[in-house]
């Protein structure tokens, strides 16, 4: 006994194959975690110093398996732009695992 493809058995072949295919890449490209919320932060006023300064905002850092949490403080300005950028995960490319990109000056 011969198995005649038919438009609906090609449709079911299909549908079945993307459901696999879903399921393996899901777990592979599913969402990077995301860090808490930050913490409110009341923000001193600046020491009195002749260098110029810039609040580094308290952030989350990842460590360890886990979070912790890190004060603001006022910093010296040095060669720093002024921008700042709160820790965050990524990934390089999906499929692949999420890294921990700490806080940092630009």
């Amino acid at each position: 006994m011969t198995i005649r493809p038919t438009p609906a058995r090609i449709v079911l072949a299909g549908v079945a194959m993307l459901s696999l295919a879903g399921c393996s890449l899901q777990q592979d490209v599913a969402a990077c975690p995301a860090p808490p919320p930050r913490k409110h932060e009341v923000i001193p006023k600046p020491p009195v110093s002749e260098h110029m300064q810039l609040w580094q905002p308290g952030h989350w850092d990842y460590a360890n398996g886990g979070y912790t949490w890190v004060p603001g403080e006022w910093v010296l300005r040095g060669n720093k732009s002024g921008q700042w950028f709160d820790g965050y995960w990524t990934r390089d490319a999906a499929p692949s695992p999420c890294h921990w990109v700490p806080a940092h000056w630009l």
